[in-house]
């Protein structure tokens, strides 16, 4: 008798292990939900890269800028001024550039 109860326990518990494993989700999964945060995020990214290169090229730019002024006048920019923003705008390009792998 005792067997015939643990076939029926074994029978009724590989029945319900199916039923859950077949039942529909009721949620989103997880991929879903980052697929849901990362597309907006895309669009951002795009405008932040594109802003990245921007500021990096206008501040090389106004390094030479600078740099020119420093000829002119070494008292009225020092050339620490003109290197930092050189290698700030070289970062920022950089930065622009880099690939993003979310989708």
């Amino acid at each position: 008798m005792k067997r015939v109860i643990n076939y029926i326990a074994y029978l009724w518990f590989f029945c319900c292990i199916e039923n859950v494993y077949a039942s529909p989700r009721l949620g989103p999964s997880y991929g879903e939900i980052a697929d849901n945060l990362l597309g907006p995020l895309t669009g951002i990214i795009s405008i932040v890269r594109a802003i990245s290169i921007i500021a990096g090229v206008c501040l090389i730019l106004s390094s030479f800028v600078k740099f020119a002024d420093y000829r002119r006048n070494h008292h009225e920019v020092s050339l620490a001024v003109v290197i930092t923003q050189c290698i700030a705008g070289i970062c920022l390009v950089i930065v622009g550039f880099i690939p993003f792998q979310g989708m």
